[in-house]
């Protein structure tokens, strides 16, 4: 799973050789088309009581910590809660894409469509700041506060 994901990506290459969109893409098309797999590493992880100490979730884990600390992120990210919408989300699709979808290129569009909408969803979001000033300023002072607390 981690070759099929990451390529011959590991912890220490660097954040630059691996493009997000890549790994995204990479992420759902082995997610549809191992829908078994991802149900038995979903089971691993809530059978377990460190589930943190999964080897594909902590390089997940690693190189979105990395990302999140270069100057290519928004601040304030905080990547575990990330880490696990975005992994749980990419293996739960493909048992909604299932439901769906009748042949394998309804689920290759399927699949489209998650990536797309998860790299859409991490460049710009689904609130316009401007559009909620109140929402903008509490979750300004929560970053503010989480920064200081590190």
């Amino acid at each position: 799973m981690v070759s099929e994901v990451f390529g011959d990506a590991s912890a220490d290459t660097k954040l630059e050789d691996v493009a997000p969109q890549g790994v995204a893409e990479r992420l759902v098309e082995f997610a549809m088309e191992n829908p078994e797999l991802g149900r038995i590493w979903q089971f691993q992880l809530l059978s377990s009581n460190r589930p943190s100490s999964d080897p594909f979730w902590k390089l997940y884990k690693v190189r979105f910590d990395r990302f999140a600390e270069s100057e290519s992120a928004q601040p304030g990210i905080d990547c575990e809660v990330h880490s696990v919408l975005m992994l749980l989300g990419a293996f739960l699709w493909p048992v909604w894409a299932a439901a769906h979808s009748r042949t394998a290129k309804e689920r290759q569009q399927m699949a489209k469509r998650y990536s797309y909408e998860s790299m859409r969803l991490s460049l710009y979001g689904t609130m316009r700041p401007d559009k909620y000033p109140e929402l903008d300023a509490t979750l300004s002072k929560l970053r503010d506060g989480r920064k200081r607390a590190k």
